[in-house]
């Protein structure tokens, strides 16, 4: 759900500058099972498989080349096909994004934020202002596994990550959405770089 720069436990965070088990931790932090889409947006950790309805032809069938599933964002909005719900990486569910600013919820997993976020960019990125859409991440396994496979970042190869100081949302960039979560990572060396577990496959473009 965290696009592009322009949207457990708490674990010791990798030296900066390094990769890691990123991916491996990444991939390995969602139940197995692909459930439907309105089961798998719960809160909690770890999260649960869907389907997106970015891999997803008209037709219900997966695109050639996509994953079967992925792990669902609790914000997401769920779509209702044929073939069974699957969640839209382009919108937020109404009600979870309203308890997600009135509560200070992660997007990912529906969990409180602490004073230290999680922010990724591109690390070709030719800005310093970086934007997440839907917010800054709770922990550093939440950033791992949307860096690694959410459809917004498989293309970027890698993907860092930087634990910045909470903030309150500011609209660095322009746009004026109230789910933009902006932040300056001018001098900031990132903590983890992710390289993306689909990088360049599968999915409608």
């Amino acid at each position: 759900m965290t696009a592009p720069e322009s949207n457990s436990r708490m674990g010791l965070p990798p030296r900066a500058g390094t990769v890691g088990r990123a991916v491996a931790d990444a991939a390995g932090a969602v139940d197995t099972a692909v459930v439907d889409a309105a089961a798998a947006v719960a809160p909690g950790w770890p999260r649960r498989r869907s389907r997106c309805a970015f891999d997803v032809e008209p037709d219900g069938t997966v695109s050639a080349g996509a994953p079967g599933a992925r792990p669902t964002p609790w914000a997401a909005t769920v779509i209702a096909t044929a073939s069974g719900g699957v969640w839209d990486a382009l919108e937020f569910d109404e009600g979870r994004c309203e308890r997600m600013l009135a509560l200070d919820l992660c997007q990912v997993c529906g969990r409180p934020r602490g004073e230290q976020v999680f922010v990724l960019a591109a690390q070709n990125r030719s800005r310093t202002a970086v934007l997440m859409y839907g917010g800054a991440l709770c922990s550093l396994e939440c950033a791992r596994l949307t860096a690694a496979q959410c459809p917004h970042y498989t293309s970027k190869s890698p993907v860092e990550v930087f634990s910045m100081p909470r903030q309150e949302r500011v609209d660095l960039l322009g746009g004026g959405y109230a789910n933009d979560d902006e932040y300056r990572i001018d001098g900031v060396e990132p903590i983890a770089r992710v390289h993306p577990v689909e990088a360049g496959r599968g999915g409608r473009r």
